[in-house]
């Protein structure tokens, strides 16, 4: 299918910039618009019944181990919680590039939990069972009440030289109540697996990321740096079925097993992430993707498709177009516009994925695949 015709297409200082950039367009993006732009996509759990049937034979089976879903550009949890809420024996991971969206995800999971605690409270106060339902009690006060603001000051102010425990290699850096204003030091609590974020080096250069209190830069812009040169501000989560959270950028590196380890999922979600990107990167991402399914997994995708009316508009107003099907927002984010065959070699020939579905949605003018690994 051909692309649409009109826009003038950007030079390559422009386009330079976009990519040196991207990372800090999201990130910017979600500090205007916090969680109220996307709305949660509760389709996803009817559309997705895969996942409740792995559910189901997992719990039949006996199996200790809870089915995995890594969430690949998890954004603030649109995708990610209504699925998490319609199966309680489902484990999630999620990473994104924003350290933005990934506080405000930890935020909203750990009002989740806070509800789902003082349930399973009264509950009990009235006589009933007080069995956590997914399998695991949710015991997470300190974490929960760390999420207030000055709570967290306090606990900064009394920790700022405190390291991270586990697997950390640097000093820590948590996103607070706040995180478009404070990312500051925070010690574990004891018995408890520390909600702080651990800079991780991935390699190379970035072997030498400092924390944000050694950068001299605001915090915020801090962490937005260290992601981008492919560091992982890690957020192990204790709480209910979410595990960890991360501010992770895919197109800079492997996933880090400390976020998730490879052939360790049995889905990997990818709702509307690559049409963010450019297409140079799809290649990698797809591959990194597969590279986190146990055999059998799959990768649940869905994202733009050619001639949606998003891209007919960018043509017809003289939106500037960054590369083919590729467009530019107002704002420095990307829109890639993909066609079935795309999809299809790109998880088939390029990621070594069996396509069990590859569909074209009409009335949203959305690309849906469904690939096992």
């Amino acid at each position: 299918m051909e692309e649409t015709e009109g826009p003038a297409e950007f030079y390559d200082t422009e386009t330079a910039l976009l990519l040196e950039n991207a990372v800090r367009y999201w990130d910017l993006f979600y500090k205007r618009n916090t969680d109220h732009f996307f709305k949660d996509r509760a389709w996803l759990a009817k559309e997705l019944p895969e996942i409740a049937a792995a559910c189901t034979a997992a719990e039949k089976s006996g199996a200790e181990e809870h089915p995995l879903l890594v969430d690949v550009g998890c954004g603030v949890g649109n995708a990610l919680i209504p699925i998490l809420t319609a199966n309680p024996r489902l484990h999630g991971v999620a990473f994104d590039c924003s350290p933005r969206a990934v506080s405000i995800l930890q935020e909203r999971w750990a009002a989740i939990c806070a509800g789902q605690q003082d349930q399973r409270l009264s509950e009990c106060s009235n006589g009933g069972s007080c069995s956590s339902g997914g399998g695991e009690r949710v015991t997470q006060l300190p974490q929960i009440e760390s999420l207030n603001k000055e709570s967290t000051q306090r606990e900064a102010a009394a920790s700022r030289s405190s390291a991270c425990t586990g697997s950390a290699v640097a000093p820590v850096a948590f996103l607070g109540a706040e995180p478009a204003a404070s990312i500051a030091a925070s010690s574990a609590t004891p018995g408890i697996e520390s909600p702080a974020a651990c800079v991780l080096a991935v390699g190379g250069a970035n072997a030498a990321a400092t924390p944000a209190a050694a950068s001299g830069k605001p915090p915020a812009a801090a962490a937005v740096e260290a992601v981008s040169r492919g560091a992982a501000l890690l957020f192990k989560h204790p709480c209910g079925q979410l595990r960890t959270v991360a501010a992770f950028d895919i197109t800079a590196g492997e996933v880090p097993p400390q976020i998730a380890a490879r052939n360790s999922a049995e889905f990997v979600l990818l709702i509307f992430v690559l049409s963010a990107m450019h297409p140079k990167h799809h290649r990698d991402v797809a591959r990194r993707c597969a590279q986190l399914l146990k055999p059998g997994g799959m990768v649940l995708f869905r994202d733009y498709a050619r001639l949606d009316m998003a891209q007919l508009r960018f043509a017809e107003q003289k939106k500037p177009k960054v590369a083919s099907n590729l467009y530019a927002r107002y704002d420095g984010t990307l829109a890639y516009y993909f066609s079935k065959e795309e999809v299809e070699e790109l998880f088939s020939k390029e990621a070594g994925l069996e396509v069990c579905e590859n569909r074209w949605d009409y009335g949203n003018s959305a690309v849906n695949g469904w690939d096992r690994g």
